[in-house]
């Protein structure tokens, strides 16, 4: 798997203040994927961040062998987005 960032998620990432290695991690290892279409799915993960919890999550489009990250952001909303089991 061949991991590319667009440069609007460059740019997000340096702004939101967001590891691409925890991005890659939260790709290679999701608690969640959620399909937002044909090729676009959101991957997601819960972390700690200075002692608080955080979803973070990352829309991703699939093409062929590489995943694009389109954007990446944390949310303290976990229950919004996060598994209803």
């Amino acid at each position: 798997m061949k991991l590319r960032f667009t440069n609007h998620a460059e740019k997000q990432l340096i702004e939101r203040k967001l590891d691409k290695e925890l991005v890659g991690e939260t790709i290679c290892n999701p608690e969640r994927i959620i399909t937002q279409g044909q090729d676009v799915s959101i991957y997601q993960k819960v972390f700690k961040e200075k002692g608080k919890e955080y979803l973070l999550r990352v829309a991703v489009k699939l093409s062929g062998d590489n995943h694009v990250v389109l954007t990446a952001y944390r949310t303290s909303k976990i229950k919004k987005y996060g598994d209803d089991k």
